[in-house]
């Protein structure tokens, strides 16, 4: 009598239009498990001691727990050639970037507790850099995300470029979307673009 397993696969919400990426759909996967095995190897005679192993002296245990927990070089190597992307491919400069013209409205951005302008949902928010307006993104297809105020705003404006809250590093780093474009784009001018609303970087510009 031949056994035949069977697979119960669990349909999960796609939560980005993406093939093969995290969130978004992963067709043909199979159900794969992998394990790591770690073993200390003494040269030249190639000795080798499983781990984990309690038995060794504890300078040799954290020196290899430390390597372990470290990232390597081919790591950080990915890290830094997937900076400035957006789902692994390269976003390009704004046409918008060099040129923007921004109002000096006397708005100011407090460092946190933001909220949509227009229907107070505090998270999902873009901040527009032409005029400091804080909206809501846009909602997804299960009806969760924002209330597209965001979008309405550049709609009404045409202000093209807004930087998503919560995405903005000390260094004047974050993801900026251009509606006109209509794409993630790379700001290279974000931090005199946030310092006209923002003191912090106000002061980020003044040191450069």
């Amino acid at each position: 009598r031949k056994m035949i397993n069977k697979v119960t696969v669990l349909e999960r919400k796609v939560t980005k239009l993406a093939i093969g990426l995290e969130g978004g759909f992963e067709p043909d996967k199979n159900n794969i498990e992998v394990t790591e095995v770690h073993s200390i190897v003494i040269l030249p005679e190639f000795t080798t001691i499983p781990w984990p192993n309690n038995r060794l002296p504890q300078v040799v245990i954290s020196s290899v727990q430390g390597i372990l927990d470290a990232d390597s070089a081919s790591k950080l190597a990915e890290i830094e050639a997937l900076s400035g992307t957006w789902d692994g491919e390269a976003r390009v400069i704004s046409k918008h970037a060099a040129t923007l013209v921004q109002l000096d409205n006397g708005k100011k951005i407090p460092p946190q507790g933001w909220k949509c302008e227009k229907c107070d949902l505090d998270n999902n928010l873009w901040l527009n850099l032409t005029d400091g307006a804080i909206f809501c993104g846009r909602k997804f297809y299960d009806g969760t995300g924002g209330n597209e105020h965001a979008l309405q705003h550049y709609r009404e404006t045409g202000y093209p470029l807004a930087v998503k809250l919560g995405t903005i590093t000390r260094e004047g780093k974050g993801d900026v979307y251009s509606y006109d474009e209509d794409d993630m784009v790379e700001d290279p001018y974000l931090v005199q673009h946030l310092s006209l609303f923002w003191h912090q970087y106000s002061i980020i510009r003044k040191n450069r």
